[in-house]
């Protein structure tokens, strides 16, 4: 019976333990993401996969000071469409051919800065800190292999990793008015 009471409380001790690590290890700070499932342009759903809405940490921006690379995505009035691509890869391709039009035949150009970023296939970066609290690696991390809509006057992005460049024309008319009020707000539905 002794042996079956001290198990027992060694098993409860070791729960608690357990408890307590996770707690401690749980980012209670996390950035909030929401999927995007669709947009709505002239009263007809258009369904989109892949895409998300999310806060840019405040972190990041603290960590300007460590790499500033890329800062010019996360700051100033306008919004920034960013992609990140290499020529080699054929949805990349498609991507930027289908973002070169949508801005040469529209008027997007009046809402958003286009930011194409060609890397080499196989890249790297450092923020110079432990925790990769960077702009380079928040947009690195983001919009390589798809694109981001980056709104610095709420500090909020959206993503699409679908590599589905129809996708890029519904999503950019469907943000163009969102300026200065942040998607994350109390009862705030992403979904437009």
């Amino acid at each position: 019976m002794k042996k079956q009471i001290r198990d027992l409380i060694i098993f409860a001790l070791a729960l608690l333990g357990l408890g307590i690590y996770c707690y401690k290890h749980i980012d209670h700070n996390r950035p909030q993401r929401q999927n995007i499932s669709f947009v709505q342009l002239n009263k007809k759903i258009i369904p989109l996969q892949e895409v998300y809405a999310e806060q840019i940490p405040q972190a990041i921006y603290d960590g300007i000071a460590n790499n500033g690379t890329y800062k010019e995505f996360l700051l100033g009035d306008k919004k920034q469409v960013v992609l990140i691509t290499w020529n080699g890869c054929p949805y990349a391709r498609a991507f930027r051919q289908a973002l070169d039009q949508a801005f040469k035949n529209t008027n997007l150009k009046d809402f958003y800065k286009e930011n194409v970023v060609e890397v080499p296939q196989s890249s790297s970066y450092s923020c110079h800190s432990d925790n990769f609290n960077c702009p380079q690696a928040w947009v690195m991390n983001h919009c390589a292999g798809g694109f981001c809509i980056i709104n610095p006057q709420t500090q909020e992005a959206i993503v699409d990793k679908s590599q589905n460049a129809r996708q890029i024309l519904p999503l950019l008319a469907s943000y163009m008015v969102w300026e200065k009020e942040p998607l994350f707000k109390a009862g705030n539905n992403v979904n437009n």
